[in-house]
């Protein structure tokens, strides 16, 4: 057996002497426990030293990842014990930045409320609560953007799996600004969140292209018995949202390049967040900022623009107005 091995056996046989509360170990004794234990777990092996067992001791009071960070404590005339408690080597308690690692990350997990498993993810995530302690503000230290109310998120179990099968989809859905409530043979292809609502694109067999629907206006779905998964090869994820802001693109329209200028004030913070990944900055001086964009229009490029209100102005191409109809 290699060292480290046995070495890794003897800090478990230590940690459960030191754990019995109320007890101390002279270091005969814990020569004696631990020699008798590796004997009956490999057999044949001569007894440990003292030494060994004063260098294991040493080690697991070492910060990881040397050691444990045990709070072993001696006594005279007594011997050796935790002065904390309930502590144990392989349930170590958690540092500061630890405990704020795994905050955030239960904060960033919490967004996948709708997704498979989640259910058994959300049992862990109560566990790992009930042995946090809150920071000293009493408040969580980040937020991450989401909106618990929006509708449509129990569709997505159901949308993730069929696109992971493969399999086609009975969609009953109502369009905005429709009354009337439509039915269609759905192909699904990728789930997307944008601006804190769910949307999956797919094939709509009927129109014979690429559609892109809200959850939250889907009425039913059921799998299409019979059905083959047809798989569009016009869809490509990254090259379809490449030219576009948000989730809606018009399939036989062009790349157009929008140039506007802003105010000083708005147009360096334009400049710091861009609105898309072809933005280019044009001009810079006392007046304003100007900037260009090669998007695809839709609804989504005319909402970021309209936001800034009476701070933007569209100077190119002349037909593409902020309150132009869809």
């Amino acid at each position: 057996m290699q060292k480290s091995s046995t070495a890794d056996f003897r800090y478990k046989i230590l940690d459960q002497c030191f754990r019995q509360h109320h007890r101390y170990w002279k270091i005969e004794e814990l020569v004696r426990v631990v020699s008798e234990q590796l004997k009956n777990q490999f057999g044949g092996m001569e007894g440990i030293s003292q030494r060994t067992i004063e260098g294991d001791i040493y080690t697991m009071r070492q910060d990881p990842p040397i050691g444990f960070q045990a709070p072993i404590a001696v006594k005279k005339r007594h011997g050796y014990y935790y002065h904390e408690p309930g502590f144990c080597i392989e349930k170590k308690p958690l540092n500061a930045g630890e405990y704020k690692a795994i905050r955030e990350a239960i904060a960033l997990l919490r967004q996948f409320r709708g997704l498979p498993h989640y259910g058994e993810l959300e049992k862990i995530l109560l566990k790992l609560e009930g042995s946090m302690h809150r920071n000293q503000t009493g408040w969580d230290a980040i937020q991450f953007e989401s909106n618990e109310q929006v509708a449509g998120t129990h569709w997505m179990e159901r949308l993730y799996n069929a696109i992971g099968q493969r399999q086609a989809l009975l969609v009953w859905y109502t369009p905005f600004q429709a009354d009337e409530k439509q039915t269609f043979i759905f192909h699904p292809y990728l789930l997307k969140e944008y601006r804190n609502r769910w949307f999956v694109f797919g094939h709509q067999e009927t129109a014979g292209m690429i559609y892109c629907l809200a959850l939250d206006r889907i009425t039913g779905i059921q799998f299409a018995e019979g059905k083959t998964f047809y798989r569009n090869p016009e869809f490509h994820p990254v090259e379809w949202f490449r030219d576009i802001i948000g989730v809606t693109r018009f399939q036989h329209e062009t790349v157009t390049e929008i140039v506007f200028s802003t105010s000083p004030r708005l147009g360096h913070y334009i400049h710091t967040k861009p609105l898309h990944p072809s933005q280019c900055t044009l001009d810079n001086n006392e007046s304003g900022w100007r900037f260009s964009l090669k998007v695809i229009p839709n609804f989504e490029l005319r909402s970021e623009l309209l936001r800034f209100g009476k701070n933007i102005r569209i100077e190119q191409p002349q037909g593409f107005k902020l309150d132009d109809p869809e």
